[in-house]
């Protein structure tokens, strides 16, 4: 069985090197899994947190002009695959 101290040794290892940009991401979702693992914070901002991981959609368009897009680039097939 490995020991606490080797996975933080590990996770410290994995961290080395890495950009301060990177950093401050990899901060939030250790606080994020910290606060799911432990219920730091109530359910009813569990997803606000989580978006806010992802950043915001920057698309100016109307959504009914997105939806269009998404289909128009859809190509369809003809292929059919057997359950066979």
């Amino acid at each position: 069985m490995t020991t606490r101290t080797v996975h933080e040794k590990r996770i410290l290892k994995e961290l080395q090197g890495m950009p301060e940009s990177a950093l401050l991401k990899i901060e939030k979702v250790i606080r994020l899994l910290k606060e799911d693992f432990w219920g730091k914070k109530s359910d009813e901002n569990s997803t606000e947190r989580l978006l806010a991981l992802c950043g915001s959609w920057k698309d100016t368009r109307p959504v009914q002009q997105q939806i269009e897009d998404v289909y128009a680039a859809r190509t369809p097939s003809e292929e059919r695959e057997s359950l066979r």
